[in-house]
């Protein structure tokens, strides 16, 4: 999804389909390589090649359980690369490839620069990538661990294809005690629309939109509990791209530390 300011809103730049959304499938065939909607039409039929998903296995091992999961479900292959990095293998001009999950990303962030470029013409060839959160793995299962009041809900909006599903319609309404459901907003450009607002927020130059606050959640596991008889104080500050500090002290001896937890996490002594 890419999205420009215009009339002092956040617009989404359609693809050369006509499509708001671009599908993260990058496919290999013969000398071609195919990014997006040309990538997932022909994946039925040359699914060994044709690669997504790729940001399931960033910043993770190939020996992780999740991963591992992950891969029972792939027509394609994965393996384990250098330090237990997982690689995607597939064949490409006549060779045996391997792409690890930041090059089939830079093709897709290639690809949507490319439609950005066409639909503005831009004589800027440098992207910033400005801020990233999320978490890859983030499902059912964490929605309910996390649930709050369901009177405290104020709208149920749907997200996603599988949302159009009547029986899943009818358990969400049923979970939520017959509230109505919200169907005003397209699902398959929900989360494209909430990422073109946080963009827009994070340019600072929208006066629409200059009052609006949006929270966000980390999607990092955060320190366990201390030992018992310890005593901590502990501080977690999450910046506007998604970095989170955790500083440290032992209010009984004074020892310090920190930590930033990014994509990378690199400790700061």
């Amino acid at each position: 999804m890419i999205s420009r300011e215009q009339n002092n809103r956040a617009e989404i730049i359609h693809n050369e389909q006509g499509n708001r959304t671009t599908p993260s499938f990058v496919a290999f065939i013969n000398e071609q390589r195919l990014i997006g909607d040309a990538a997932k039409n022909q994946a039925a039929g040359n699914p060994a090649n044709t690669v997504f998903d790729a940001k399931r296995l960033i910043g993770r091992k190939y020996s992780d359980p999740i991963i591992q999961n992950d891969v029972k479900l792939w027509p394609f292959k994965v393996i384990a690369g250098t330090d237990d990095k997982p690689n995607f293998v597939v064949k490409y001009k006549g060779e045996e490839k391997h792409f690890v999950a930041e090059e089939i990303s830079s093709m897709i962030l290639t690809k949507m620069r490319e439609i950005a470029e066409s639909f503005l013409e831009s004589d800027d060839d440098r992207f910033q990538v400005k801020a990233t959160a999320g978490d890859t793995h983030l499902g059912g299962e964490d929605f309910d661990n996390r649930m709050m009041e369901k009177s405290d809900v104020d709208d149920v909006v749907l997200v996603g294809g599988s949302s159009r599903i009547p029986k899943v319609q009818q358990l969400l309404q049923e979970f939520f005690k017959g509230k109505d459901l919200c169907k005003s907003i397209n699902p398959d450009e929900a989360v494209a629309y909430g990422a073109a607002v946080q963009a827009a927020l994070l340019s600072k130059g929208n006066k629409l939109l200059s009052s609006l606050v949006l929270l966000d959640i980390t999607p990092l596991s955060l320190v366990p509990p201390a030992p018992r008889g310890l005593s901590m104080s502990v501080c977690f500050a999450i910046d506007a791209d998604g970095i989170l500090n955790v500083s440290a002290e032992e209010e009984t001896t004074g020892n310090k530390n920190e930590i930033t937890i990014g994509m990378k996490m690199e400790d700061c002594h």
